[in-house]
């Protein structure tokens, strides 16, 4: 579950203005069936073809809507049972219908049967819930294709793409679909079992392995992902990465201090339950994310001009900050604050702040204030003072390489803000202009 108040820590910054100190699809890979870590996990096991024979009688069970799945002959233990039913959960994502949630039957000496409980939309009827699976469908390669997915990039940016957008695509509630991926891709309304089953979902589909790990952190049950990325492994937390949990947002309300986590990392704040079945151990540093982006990376020697750099058109910058470099950093942003908030077109006649969050060592700055009138409108990128569906589509054929931006629809085009034109652009125009 999301604990908010244990992850983000907001402070507000005034600020002495000193004005005279200086990407449709790419046809990936999907993995199929026989790829799932849990259920080839189970196979390198001592009764291995047992559990993978229990494994594939849920799946199917589930997967055809039968009232149960008959295991009499396999004769599992509790354990064994548990364990199999373990590594489904963390597998098959697709089966939105079933939140795992089983029932079961015993003899006293190992299981006999297992009853899936079905939610509501797995009682649906045959054309109902085709319905839906098509709606998800339509959802995930919208959102694959707002991400940019491309032939030929590396897993690390799949995931890297994959998970700015879908964080934003999710408001983090409670409903009735809240822990599957119809609610977090077509309803766009999850907590984290629907962050993490929805992030692996998208992964799959262009080729990247992932899997659910569950346990806690901040005093709750909670679940995030395990990501093999380019073959190695590593842990990526979603929802703690969205600790807005608001849908529409800007890009920058995303974070990164979650992604590409290695096991001593995460542990820091989240308790790992390990199956009988075995997990990945998680030791290649160099998979972090801000081990890689480097340049937002801030310490006691960062100059002016560098902690400048990160900040967008919209007075937002995000950097990653050791505890111990904090105090310098924060000294330069309030002496500076006014030189940079100027280059950013803020007025600096009318009253000027700075706010910060954190989540763990990521920090998001912004300035407050009024900004001096451009000559560009956000969204109006056919220069008519109004924001249409024809602004809609130039921005998509931008996108698509199909016209060349010019300078003002470079401006008018960059929708969340982070200098550059992208899928995402296009599509949060999109639903603006539908009102959604």
């Amino acid at each position: 579950m999301k604990a908010l108040s244990k992850r983000i820590v907001s402070f507000i910054i005034t600020l002495v203005l000193i004005v005279s100190l200086v990407p449709v699809r790419a046809e990936a890979a999907e993995l199929g069936y026989d790829s799932f870590y849990g259920r080839s996990a189970l196979s390198a096991m001592s009764r291995g073809s047992t559990y993978v024979t229990a494994y594939d009688r849920i799946y199917d069970c589930v997967e055809n809507r039968a009232a149960s799945t008959n295991l009499s002959d396999l004769k599992p233990t509790k354990n064994e049972f548990l364990m199999v039913l373990s590594a489904y959960e963390c597998d098959p994502q697709s089966q939105f219908w079933c939140d795992c949630n089983f029932y079961y039957y015993d003899n006293g000496s190992y299981f006999t049967s297992a009853v899936p409980n079905y939610n509501a939309l797995g009682k649906l009827s045959g054309a109902e819930l085709s319905k839906t699976v098509k709606q998800v469908e339509s959802k995930a390669n919208n959102i694959i294709y707002s991400a940019g997915i491309k032939d030929g990039m590396s897993d690390y940016e799949k995931a890297v793409r994959i998970h700015d957008v879908l964080a934003l695509r999710i408001e983090y509630t409670f409903t009735e679909n809240c822990r599957n991926i119809y609610g977090a891709l077509v309803e766009g309304q999850a907590v984290c079992q629907g962050y993490a089953l929805s992030y692996q979902y998208l992964l799959r589909l262009v080729g990247v392995q992932a899997f659910i790990v569950t346990g806690s952190a901040g005093g709750e049950a909670h679940g995030w992902n395990i990501v093999s990325l380019d073959g190695r492994y590593c842990h990526i937390d979603l929802t703690w990465d969205d600790p807005t949990g608001q849908k529409l947002g800007n890009a920058t309300d995303v974070y990164h201090n979650y992604f590409g986590m290695t096991t001593n990392q995460i542990r820091a704040d989240h308790s790992i339950t390990v199956p009988a079945y075995g997990l990945p151990d998680c030791q290649s540093s160099d998979l972090y994310y801000f081990n890689r982006y480097t340049e937002s990376v801030m310490d006691s020697k960062s100059s002016a001009e560098k902690i400048a750099s990160v900040f967008d058109r919209n007075g937002v910058g995000k950097m990653y900050i050791n505890a111990s470099d904090l105090d310098h950093v924060l000294s330069v942003i309030t002496s500076q604050g006014a030189y940079i908030a100027e280059d950013l077109g803020f007025d600096l006649t009318k009253p000027l702040s700075i706010s910060y969050s954190q989540v763990g060592n990521e920090y998001r700055f912004m300035f407050v204030g009024e900004k001096l009138p451009s000559a560009v409108k956000e969204g109006d990128l056919d220069g008519d003072g109004k924001v249409s569906a024809i602004d809609s589509n130039i921005l998509r054929r931008i996108v698509s390489g199909q016209i060349q931006a010019t300078d003002d629809q470079m401006l008018a085009g960059d929708i969340d803000g982070d200098t550059k034109i992208t899928g995402m652009d296009s599509n949060i125009l999109k639903r603006r202009i539908a009102g959604n």
